[in-house]
């Protein structure tokens, strides 16, 4: 009986769009396809043929996402890299000094941050050594709490919103920035952050930014630059919003499929985790190296990847 009620949410992935729900189950995919597994090893064990055939079914349904639309895998040094930090700070993070100071020595050169607290906000617009260490930062005297910051070490401006998303009012892909490489490579950097599945309403909300998110990415194709969407995407490999950003905007998402890791809550561990804070890259940027670092304060770790460009033409 309960090997066949693994089917269930095995299989949720499937139709993980038509109700909230099924939607959460569906981004623990993994985490169903381990049980799953080691139900059925365990009833193979006790030669229990039946049920331990039925589990294992289970385990690869479930499984069956989880590899989907992911990144090409880059060796060092095969075009010109990017090492990018993407971290949900916290608004309300008590340790702002410990976040400033991570940031600053991530060693990352474009640095994409949601979710600022006041006072790490205030000890990036007084810092001179971030200010050097990226020259290209930009956090306005009026923000407050929760704006989010790009940092670039390298030249950058913002890309103007077409009219009628920036009519919208859309907060879910805010702010997009074309940036220099010093190899001579140019690459956009997006801003993505769509509202949490914590509830059905909240979920149909986020089910529309990431529908306006596709609609700006496949109309920035004419940019024809490497783009990477890099933010708290509230949803994991095998969640509907993932799943659709890969199929109807041909992203790819960053964290390797073989990386089994969590980015939130940070109290617990993964398997009790889920990966949500990533990156969603166009087809031509590939990743070298993908981390989870410590949290600092925050219930989400910053995620530090390395992500390899074409080479310049």
């Amino acid at each position: 009986m309960l090997s066949l009620a693994l089917l269930a949410p095995a299989g949720a992935w499937i139709i993980g769009d038509r109700a909230w729900a099924l939607d959460i189950v569906a981004n623990f995919a993994l985490q169903i396809a381990l049980a799953a597994l080691m139900f059925g090893l365990w009833r193979l064990a006790r030669r229990r043929w039946g049920q331990a055939a039925v589990a294992l079914a289970a385990a690869a349904l479930a499984f069956t996402p989880h590899p989907q639309g992911r990144a090409d895998r880059a060796a060092p040094g095969e075009g010109p890299e990017i090492e990018l930090l993407v971290w949900n700070s916290h608004v309300d993070n008590v340790r702002a000094a410990d976040a400033f100071r991570l940031i600053l020595d991530s060693g990352a050169d474009v640095v994409v941050l949601y979710e600022s607290s006041d006072e790490l906000l205030d000890l990036m617009r007084n810092s001179d050594a971030l200010r050097t260490r990226y020259p290209e930062s930009r956090i306005p005297t009026r923000a407050g709490a929760g704006f989010r910051v790009l940092l670039s070490a390298w030249p950058s401006r913002r890309v103007p919103r077409p009219r009628e998303e920036a009519e919208s009012g859309d907060p879910s892909h805010g702010r997009t920035w074309r940036i220099e490489h010093p190899e001579g490579a140019e690459f956009l950097v997006s801003m993505i952050h769509p509202a949490s599945p914590r509830n059905p309403a909240r979920w149909r909300e986020g089910n529309d930014d990431v529908r306006r998110l596709i609609d700006a990415a496949t109309g920035r194709l004419d940019l024809d630059l490497p783009t990477i969407y890099a933010g708290d995407l509230n949803t994991t490999p095998t969640g509907h919003r993932s799943r659709r950003m890969t199929r109807d905007a041909g992203l790819r998402r960053a964290m390797p499929w073989t990386t089994p890791a969590g980015t939130w809550p940070t109290r617990s561990f993964w398997p009790a985790q889920v990966a949500i804070d990533d990156a969603m890259l166009t087809p031509d940027v590939r990743v070298v190296r993908w981390e989870a670092l410590a949290a600092h304060g925050s219930d989400h770790h910053p995620v530090r990847m390395t992500l390899s460009l074409p080479p310049h033409r």
